[in-house]
Formats: C-alpha cells, structure tokens, sequence
C-alpha cells in the first residue's frame, strides 16, 4: 500500500514539474538550462488589401547556431483539429516559410473573411533537440476588401486582373486613397496561375446597389479570347468556367456552353449562349436557369436570333432594347427589338421588332441590313449609334453609319412608330474611321468619340448633320498625343456604382511595347473636349507593372 501510495506520488510531482515548464505558447517541453530564444514581432497589427503584400522582419536574439533553427509562421484561423478545437495551422506554404515572413494577403480555406482579424504567430523549431519556441506575443493579420478599377491586361502567353485605386475610380463607399495605387496579378496571386489567352472584356456581374443579403452572388466575368471565368467578387478566386451561372448542370443542363457575350443593362444582366438569350435580375436571383428568348419563341408575332449587346433606354415606354440578328429566320434582316416592360414574366408580349413597315420614314429600325457597332442612350433619352451596313446595304455597304432614335415618340403611322427614327447620317467625312476599332458615346450630342490604333478622334451632332471629326483635345486647343498603340478605348461606365467624382471620363489605353499607359480623360460636356488629363503609369504610379490594357471596369464590392 505504501509502494502503492509512493507511485501516486511521484507521478504528481512529475506531472506539476512538466506543467510548470510547458510553453504557454502551446509549445513542447524545453530545459531551461539550455540556450532560449527572443522573438519578438515589430507590431502587434497588420493589415493589407487582397493581392498585397505583408512583410515581417522579427527581432531574434538566441545563442543557438542559425542553422540549427527553421522558423514557421502560423495562422489560428477557421479549421479546427480532430476534437474541433482551434489550432495554429501554417499561414504560407513550406516553401516561403522563413525567418522573414512574406505573405501575399488572399482568401483561402482557412481565412475565409474579410475585414477579420486573425491571430498569428512565429515558431522557432531547433532542430537538435525538436524544442519549439513562440513570438512573445501574438500578432493579428487583417486583410481588406478592395475597390477601385479592374484592369484586364494581357501579358506574355495569358492575362491577368489588377486593381487600380485612386479617387475617380472609387466607389462612394469607400475611403479615398492617399495617392494612387495599384494591386498587380490580382487573379494570378489567388488562383496560381493566370487566365489562357487574350483579354477581351471584364464585367462585375451585380452591380452595388444589390441589397447586403445578395452581395455575395456578385460574380465577376472575365472574357479572353480562349475563356470565359466567374470570379468571386470577394478575391477574384475562379467560381467556374461559362456554365457555372446557368445552374442547372448535367442531365438537366439548359444552355448550350456556347457563349456569344454578356451585357449589364440597369437591374438586368443578359448573357448570350448559343442562340438562347437567358436574363436575370440579380436583386431577386442568384443565377440564369431557363432561356428568356429562344429562336422559337414568338414575341408580338416574331422571332429572332439576336446581337450579344443590350441597351437602357428608359423607365416608361420601351425601357431596353435589343438588336436581332435575324428576324423570323431570315438572316439577311436585322433590326432593333424593344422590351416595353420591367419584369421578365410574359416577357413575349412585351417584345416587339421596331419595324416602321411602310411608314414613311428616314429609315426602318426593324430593318437595318447592318450590324449594331455601338448604341448608347444620352440625356435627350434618344438612342444614337454606329452601325456597318451588309454588303448588299443599299447606302452604306461595308460602311460605318449613325443613327438617332426616339422611341418615346408619340404613335403615328399604321406602324404606330412612324416618328421612331430621326436621323441616319454616312460617316465617310469623318478622318480615319474606316480604321477605327472603338467606338463610344457620351451623355450629350457634343460627346461622340472613335479610336483607331494611332488616335483618338471626337465629332458630334449639329442639328441633322455629323459635325467634323478632329483629334482629342483640351478645351483651350492644345492637343493630347496618346504613348503608344492605343489598345482600348471607352467611356467609364460605373455599373450604377456612385463615386467620389461624377465627371464624364473617357478612358484610353497605350502600349508602347514595354510598358502600358491609362489616360483618365475628364470631358466637358459643353464642348466635348478634355477639361482634364490624369496619366496613369509607371511614372506616376509606384508599383504601375500592368500589361497590355484590354479592359478595365469598376469593382463597387
């Protein structure tokens, strides 16, 4: 019984003698008559925006031998160990591991949150005698959301996403930076790898006015010549490929994977599968599940194959309008298609071909033979455009022309739309236009703009007639000279996004082989001219390592 009592004894005094020298950092047993080690972190707090990165230089003093010591930074984040505890799991992989922590802030599955702080720490292992030993006091990691203009650039073999932030890119919410700034290969850093071929185009999917309890559908479309990709709106993490927003997969899938283009118009967002057109209002639905029109749906009479674009005209009346590719099969007709209805159910008895018939008129919008270039609506709510006629058009064959519309005319004619058309205008006497590549609208009849790969060129509409073409300008005449190729030109479009700064900008694009530009063209609406240039380079910009601009579009969440 006394040996008995004895063995109870010392394993007591073996226990409280491990407890006493147990790391309270959590770490293994160590004798504290051998060499210990400092560390201790320069701040208690860091933060940085996705795709930044954070760099920490501990404080280490030890008189164990450099080499005999591996160091391991480490995250308390959301996974939990086997009893459901939580544990301090690796914050970088094996690889970056190091005395000098360099960490590249993004989403993954253990920090799942934004704006969260998480509890981190370094571990000093010595490899001699396997003893751990822990930064004195924990530290956290915060990583921020980011806001500002997505850039799509190309580079090398693929293409990348950056962000750039400065105050007329920033959303209304959010805090102005101190200078300009950008986050190079955004999706890159989060993804591992960059997108496959050329950029082409970048949309946020739901634009911010989306309620707080739908902002996580938000995705972001990205478009090069090889791919179509869902991001996360959050990182920029891949959501999945084209047929990743129609929902429905497998044997109930309902689209063709066949992607033909994407548009944002208001509350609706439209994407173009095959010959299907499937609509979505992202304020009441997560994704597209069935085709909106189809080659055999009858609207008002009519069926049509359609343009990939969209376009807002008004909130009474013919509130958007399409263009059809075909018209009741016959591909050699095109026209505009009007939808007089906000809500997608019946939508068929809202859909009507704008077709004047034999009305008297200066042209039939139902029957362009042309194809839709670019259609824009501007503060008189008429439509203006840039169409090309077929080669068997009888004005305008192989030619670039404008057209005004006015679909809030009051009926008149058998057609009931006979004051529907306004004008249609040649725009040969414009210099260079055959060349151009872009074309854009501002919102008054003095802001209408083309860029071909050398210039940029501004015109407008004096009364009936196309006003002369001249190279961007400032407003008192001095003219701009553009760096480089001119890879993208367009007005700045803010996907119902409020910002700091309303004014009218067009953006324009420059690659000089090297090194790319993004010019930030203030207009004044009075003249259509530039009342003020910001440049945005590797000059002005630290850090500027974007590629070939192709796109760029605001990112409001």
């Amino acid at each position: 019984m006394k040996k008995k009592i004895l063995n109870i004894m010392m394993m007591a005094i073996v226990a409280v003698a491990a407890i006493s020298c147990y790391d309270e950092q959590e770490g293994n047993d160590f004798d504290t008559r051998l060499p210990n080690v400092e560390i201790v972190i320069p701040n208690i707090t860091y933060s940085g925006s996705l795709g930044q990165v954070i760099t920490i230089e501990p404080q280490v003093k030890t008189e164990i031998p450099e080499n005999d010591l591996d160091y391991f930074w480490e995250v308390s984040g959301n996974r939990s160990n086997d009893f459901g505890r939580e544990f301090y799991a690796p914050l970088v992989s094996d690889d970056e591991q190091g005395k000098t922590l360099t960490y590249t802030c993004k989403l993954d599955s253990n920090i799942t949150s934004l704006n969260k702080s998480y509890k981190c720490r370094l571990r000093a292992h010595q490899k001699s005698t396997s003893r751990d030993f822990y930064s004195a006091d924990n530290f956290t990691i915060t990583i921020q959301g980011i806001t500002g203009l997505m850039v799509l650039y190309s580079e090398g073999a693929g293409s990348d996403v950056g962000v750039l932030m400065a105050d007329e890119f920033m959303p209304k919410a959010s805090s102005l930076p101190g200078k300009p700034s950008v986050t190079n290969a955004l999706y890159s850093a989060v993804n591992g790898s960059k997108l496959e071929g050329e950029g082409v185009s970048i949309y946020q999917g739901v634009p911010s006015y989306i309620s707080t309890a739908y902002q996580d559908r938000c995705r972001i479309l990205v478009h090069t010549d090889k791919t179509w990709t869902w991001l996360n709106r959050n990182d920029l993490s891949v959501y999945g490929d084209w047929n990743a927003i129609f929902y429905l997969q497998g044997d109930r899938k309902v689209n063709a994977g066949n992607p033909k283009g994407f548009s944002m118009v208001n509350s609706w967002a439209y994407a173009f599968d095959g010959d299907d057109v499937f609509i979505y209002q992202p304020s009441s639905q997560a994704q597209c599940l069935f085709p909106t029109y189809t080659p055999e749906l009858v609207c008002t009479g009519h069926t049509f194959t359609f343009a990939p674009t969209a376009c807002y005209v008004t909130s009474s009346g013919i509130q958007q309008l399409l263009y059809a590719n075909s018209v009741d099969g016959d591909m050699m007709r095109k026209g505009f298609v009007g939808i007089s209805n906000g809500g997608l159910q019946n939508i068929d008895m809202y859909t009507k071909l704008l077709d004047t018939g034999m009305d008297a008129v200066v042209f039939n919008p139902g029957d362009m033979k042309a194809d839709l270039v670019k259609a824009k609506t501007d503060q008189r709510t008429h439509v203006v455009a840039v169409m090309k006629g077929d080669a068997g058009h009888e004005s305008f064959a192989g030619k670039h022309f404008f057209v005004d519309l006015y679909t809030k005319a009051a009926p008149a004619g058998n057609s009931g739309m006979q004051d529907f058309p306004q004008l249609i205008l040649g725009m040969d006497g414009l210099a260079e236009v055959s060349s151009a590549f872009a074309f854009d609208f501002g919102s008054t009849q003095n802001m209408y703009y083309y860029a071909t790969r050398s210039a940029v060129y501004h015109y407008g509409l004096d009364g009936t007639m196309l006003a002369p073409s001249q190279k961007m300008c400032m407003t008192d005449g001095i003219s701009i000279n553009f760096n480089g190729e001119i890879t993208m030109m367009k007005m700045f479009d803010t996907g119902n996004v409020k910002r700091h700064d309303t004014d009218e900008i067009l953006l324009v694009a420059t690659w000089d082989g090297s090194k790319s530009t993004l010019y930030a063209l203030h207009l004044d609406t009075m003249t259509g001219n530039v009342a003020k240039l910001l440049r945005y380079d590797s000059s002005t910009v630290e850090g500027w390592a974007f590629g070939k601009i192709n796109d760029v579009y605001i990112k409001g969440l």
